[in-house]
Protein backbone atom coordinates (compact mmCIF):
# COMPACT_ATOMS: atom_id res chain seq x y z
CA UNK A 1 0.00 0.00 0.00
CA UNK A 2 3.25 2.04 0.51
CA UNK A 3 4.31 2.08 -2.73
CA UNK A 4 0.77 2.58 -3.94
CA UNK A 5 0.27 5.83 -1.86
CA UNK A 6 4.19 7.07 -2.66
CA UNK A 7 3.55 6.56 -6.73
CA UNK A 8 0.03 8.39 -6.38
CA UNK A 9 1.51 11.64 -4.89
CA UNK A 10 4.07 11.72 -7.10
CA UNK A 11 2.03 11.22 -9.68
CA UNK A 12 -0.08 14.32 -8.69
CA UNK A 13 3.61 16.17 -8.81
CA UNK A 14 5.20 15.66 -11.91
CA UNK A 15 4.74 16.46 -15.27
CA UNK A 16 6.94 14.50 -17.11
CA UNK A 17 4.65 11.69 -19.23
CA UNK A 18 7.44 9.02 -19.11
CA UNK A 19 7.07 9.40 -15.49
CA UNK A 20 3.37 9.27 -15.58
CA UNK A 21 3.77 6.21 -17.23
CA UNK A 22 6.48 4.90 -14.47
CA UNK A 23 4.07 5.86 -11.70
CA UNK A 24 1.01 4.41 -12.96
CA UNK A 25 2.52 1.03 -14.05
CA UNK A 26 3.61 1.08 -10.00
CA UNK A 27 -0.06 1.38 -9.20
CA UNK A 28 -1.29 -1.28 -11.18
CA UNK A 29 1.56 -4.16 -10.25
CA UNK A 30 1.07 -3.54 -6.79
CA UNK A 31 -2.95 -3.57 -7.21
CA UNK A 32 -2.50 -6.80 -8.86
CA UNK A 33 -0.52 -7.87 -5.85
CA UNK A 34 -3.12 -7.23 -3.71
CA UNK A 35 -5.89 -8.55 -5.40
CA UNK A 36 -3.50 -11.75 -5.44
CA UNK A 37 -3.38 -11.69 -1.72
CA UNK A 38 -7.18 -11.55 -1.71
CA UNK A 39 -7.91 -14.10 -3.74
CA UNK A 40 -5.51 -16.51 -1.84
CA UNK A 41 -6.50 -15.45 1.71
CA UNK A 42 -10.24 -16.37 0.10
CA UNK A 43 -9.02 -19.53 -0.94
CA UNK A 44 -7.45 -20.56 2.61
CA UNK A 45 -10.57 -19.40 3.93
CA UNK A 46 -12.72 -21.92 1.65
CA UNK A 47 -10.14 -24.64 1.81
CA UNK A 48 -10.30 -24.59 5.63
CA UNK A 49 -13.93 -25.27 5.91
CA UNK A 50 -14.29 -28.31 3.85
CA UNK A 51 -13.98 -31.77 5.04
CA UNK A 52 -14.76 -33.36 1.95
CA UNK A 53 -13.99 -32.08 -1.68
CA UNK A 54 -16.65 -32.74 -4.66
CA UNK A 55 -14.75 -34.88 -6.82
CA UNK A 56 -15.39 -36.70 -10.54
CA UNK A 57 -13.05 -38.78 -13.00
CA UNK A 58 -10.25 -36.96 -14.45
CA UNK A 59 -8.31 -37.91 -17.25
CA UNK A 60 -4.72 -36.85 -16.01
CA UNK A 61 -3.00 -35.80 -19.08
CA UNK A 62 -5.29 -32.87 -19.24
CA UNK A 63 -3.96 -31.63 -16.20
CA UNK A 64 -0.45 -31.99 -17.61
CA UNK A 65 -1.38 -30.07 -20.91
CA UNK A 66 -2.73 -27.68 -18.83
CA UNK A 67 0.57 -27.25 -16.65
CA UNK A 68 2.29 -27.39 -20.03
CA UNK A 69 0.95 -24.57 -21.29
CA UNK A 70 0.48 -22.30 -18.21
CA UNK A 71 4.61 -22.93 -18.01
CA UNK A 72 5.43 -21.87 -21.61
CA UNK A 73 3.52 -19.09 -21.41
CA UNK A 74 4.91 -17.99 -17.46
CA UNK A 75 8.53 -18.60 -18.72
CA UNK A 76 10.15 -15.08 -19.73
CA UNK A 77 11.50 -14.67 -23.42
CA UNK A 78 14.95 -13.31 -22.04
CA UNK A 79 15.03 -16.45 -20.33
CA UNK A 80 17.26 -19.80 -21.11
CA UNK A 81 15.44 -21.59 -18.73
CA UNK A 82 14.41 -25.04 -20.38
CA UNK A 83 11.50 -26.71 -18.88
CA UNK A 84 10.65 -29.82 -20.04
CA UNK A 85 7.99 -31.94 -19.89
CA UNK A 86 8.05 -36.15 -19.36
CA UNK A 87 4.84 -37.50 -19.23
CA UNK A 88 4.30 -41.43 -18.94
CA UNK A 89 0.51 -40.91 -18.70
CA UNK A 90 -1.50 -41.84 -21.62
CA UNK A 91 -4.87 -42.92 -20.41
CA UNK A 92 -4.69 -42.97 -16.64
CA UNK A 93 -7.75 -41.50 -14.96
CA UNK A 94 -8.18 -40.38 -11.28
CA UNK A 95 -10.87 -39.26 -8.88
CA UNK A 96 -10.37 -35.57 -8.18
CA UNK A 97 -11.21 -32.42 -7.90
CA UNK A 98 -9.71 -31.06 -11.19
CA UNK A 99 -9.20 -27.69 -10.61
CA UNK A 100 -8.00 -27.73 -7.29
CA UNK A 101 -5.34 -30.07 -8.18
CA UNK A 102 -4.60 -28.11 -11.28
CA UNK A 103 -4.07 -25.18 -8.45
CA UNK A 104 -1.43 -26.75 -6.17
CA UNK A 105 0.61 -28.08 -9.34
CA UNK A 106 0.73 -24.65 -10.84
CA UNK A 107 1.87 -23.32 -8.08
CA UNK A 108 4.95 -25.69 -7.57
CA UNK A 109 5.48 -24.97 -11.29
CA UNK A 110 5.49 -21.08 -10.22
CA UNK A 111 7.85 -21.88 -7.56
CA UNK A 112 10.42 -24.18 -10.03
CA UNK A 113 11.03 -20.83 -12.24
CA UNK A 114 10.58 -18.40 -10.18
CA UNK A 115 13.60 -20.29 -7.93
CA UNK A 116 15.70 -21.88 -10.52
CA UNK A 117 18.47 -20.60 -12.50
CA UNK A 118 18.21 -18.50 -15.40
CA UNK A 119 20.23 -21.17 -17.19
CA UNK A 120 18.40 -23.98 -15.20
CA UNK A 121 15.73 -26.53 -15.85
CA UNK A 122 12.06 -27.32 -14.62
CA UNK A 123 11.29 -30.93 -15.51
CA UNK A 124 7.62 -32.53 -14.96
CA UNK A 125 7.47 -36.06 -14.51
CA UNK A 126 4.55 -37.79 -14.45
CA UNK A 127 4.32 -41.60 -13.75
CA UNK A 128 1.67 -43.84 -12.05
CA UNK A 129 1.20 -47.24 -10.42
CA UNK A 130 -1.01 -49.70 -9.40
CA UNK A 131 -1.59 -47.13 -6.04
CA UNK A 132 -1.06 -43.91 -7.34
CA UNK A 133 -0.66 -41.25 -10.00
CA UNK A 134 3.14 -39.38 -9.38
CA UNK A 135 3.56 -35.99 -10.56
CA UNK A 136 7.41 -34.95 -9.97
CA UNK A 137 8.12 -31.07 -10.04
CA UNK A 138 12.19 -30.50 -10.26
CA UNK A 139 14.14 -27.42 -10.59
CA UNK A 140 18.03 -26.77 -10.77
CA UNK A 141 17.77 -23.57 -8.72
CA UNK A 142 18.85 -22.31 -4.98
CA UNK A 143 17.34 -25.27 -3.04
CA UNK A 144 16.46 -25.14 0.47
CA UNK A 145 18.01 -25.20 4.17
CA UNK A 146 16.88 -27.20 6.36
CA UNK A 147 14.72 -24.65 8.12
CA UNK A 148 12.89 -23.62 5.09
CA UNK A 149 11.81 -27.33 4.65
CA UNK A 150 10.68 -27.69 8.00
CA UNK A 151 8.84 -24.30 7.51
CA UNK A 152 7.91 -24.12 3.95
CA UNK A 153 4.10 -25.04 4.76
CA UNK A 154 3.01 -22.44 7.14
CA UNK A 155 1.20 -19.21 6.28
CA UNK A 156 3.20 -16.54 5.17
CA UNK A 157 6.36 -18.04 5.60
CA UNK A 158 9.12 -16.64 2.89
CA UNK A 159 12.64 -18.32 2.17
CA UNK A 160 14.14 -15.34 0.69
CA UNK A 161 14.81 -12.90 3.29
CA UNK A 162 15.45 -10.09 1.14
CA UNK A 163 12.05 -10.58 -0.36
CA UNK A 164 13.61 -10.62 -3.92
CA UNK A 165 10.98 -12.50 -4.83
CA UNK A 166 7.56 -12.13 -5.61
CA UNK A 167 4.80 -13.71 -3.66
CA UNK A 168 3.83 -13.89 0.32
CA UNK A 169 4.38 -16.46 1.55
CA UNK A 170 0.95 -18.48 1.07
CA UNK A 171 1.47 -20.96 -2.27
CA UNK A 172 2.83 -23.90 -0.67
CA UNK A 173 0.44 -23.78 2.31
CA UNK A 174 -2.48 -24.19 -0.28
CA UNK A 175 -0.55 -26.69 -1.83
CA UNK A 176 -0.60 -29.04 1.14
CA UNK A 177 -4.13 -28.14 1.71
CA UNK A 178 -5.12 -29.30 -1.41
CA UNK A 179 -3.25 -32.42 -1.69
CA UNK A 180 -4.30 -33.26 2.09
CA UNK A 181 -7.90 -32.83 0.99
CA UNK A 182 -7.30 -35.32 -1.68
CA UNK A 183 -5.56 -37.46 1.04
CA UNK A 184 -2.47 -37.62 -1.11
CA UNK A 185 1.24 -36.62 -0.14
CA UNK A 186 3.84 -34.27 -0.84
CA UNK A 187 7.62 -35.84 -0.52
CA UNK A 188 10.46 -33.24 -0.77
CA UNK A 189 13.75 -34.09 -2.26
CA UNK A 190 16.18 -30.84 -1.96
CA UNK A 191 19.79 -29.59 -1.69
CA UNK A 192 20.58 -26.45 -1.25
CA UNK A 193 21.93 -24.37 -4.32
CA UNK A 194 21.34 -27.33 -6.43
CA UNK A 195 18.05 -27.61 -6.79
CA UNK A 196 14.38 -29.32 -5.26
CA UNK A 197 11.88 -32.14 -6.06
CA UNK A 198 8.51 -31.75 -5.12
CA UNK A 199 7.15 -35.41 -5.67
CA UNK A 200 3.07 -35.42 -5.25
CA UNK A 201 1.79 -38.71 -4.72
CA UNK A 202 -1.97 -39.19 -5.84
CA UNK A 203 -3.98 -42.36 -4.03
CA UNK A 204 -6.48 -44.11 -6.02
CA UNK A 205 -8.23 -45.83 -3.32
CA UNK A 206 -8.30 -42.02 -1.61
CA UNK A 207 -12.33 -41.16 -3.30
CA UNK A 208 -14.03 -43.53 -0.88
CA UNK A 209 -14.18 -40.15 1.42
CA UNK A 210 -14.76 -37.60 -1.22
CA UNK A 211 -17.93 -36.68 -2.30
CA UNK A 212 -18.47 -37.87 -6.10
CA UNK A 213 -20.34 -35.82 -8.64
Amino acid sequence: MSIIRTSSYLLSKVEDTNQHAKYIERIVSQTKRIETLIADLNLIISLDNLNTIKTHTIHVPDILRYLEEYARHQQSDESNLTISFLNELTTVHYIGNEELLAQALKRIVDNAIRYSDENGKVIVHATSNTNAVIIAIEDHGIGMNEDTVNRMYEQFFRADPSRTQSGFGLGLSIVKRIIDLHQGTIEVDTELNVGSTFAVKLSYDHASTSTTQ
